[in-house]
């Protein structure tokens, strides 16, 4: 596994986290992380080195991770940003309070991301030859 490649392709995890909290990514947030998984698709398979879908796998479980805890240490002014998160959470009944749900949330949302990644990291290693290093 090349970790310094899964670390530098996570970072977009907390700037979209941050992004969302200051209520930047509304309405758009969805095809930002779509394009950000093409990106970080193509990087991958040109770069890793094999093991693309583990590649894949692990930045999407960092982004969703950092997103989610970003979102929920955040959460005061995500909310004040979001104004329709907090009615969505006001309307439910019981359970834990929203700062809490992001961040029980986070490592599911985090898998979830990363098998899809890792789905398109294998894709694009199908159509796409690695860099070589020059001998």
């Amino acid at each position: 596994m090349n970790w310094l490649l899964v670390l530098l392709l996570s970072v977009p995890g907390a700037l979209m986290g941050l992004l969302s909290v200051r209520g930047h990514t509304r309405g758009i947030e969805p095809y930002l992380w779509v394009v950000l998984g093409v990106f970080a698709s193509l990087v991958v398979s040109r770069t890793s080195g094999g093991r693309v879908f583990l590649h894949g796998l692990a930045i999407g479980v960092a982004w969703g991770v950092l997103n989610g805890v970003v979102a929920g240490a955040l959460f005061d002014t995500y909310a004040r940003h979001n104004p329709e998160i907090v009615e969505r959470f006001a309307a439910r009944a019981g359970g834990p309070p929203a700062r809490l749900m992001y961040l029980m949330a986070a490592p599911v949302v985090g898998l979830v991301t990363g098998l899809a990644l890792g789905g398109m990291c294998w894709v694009a290693s199908l159509a796409i030859r690695p860099v070589t290093p020059a001998a």
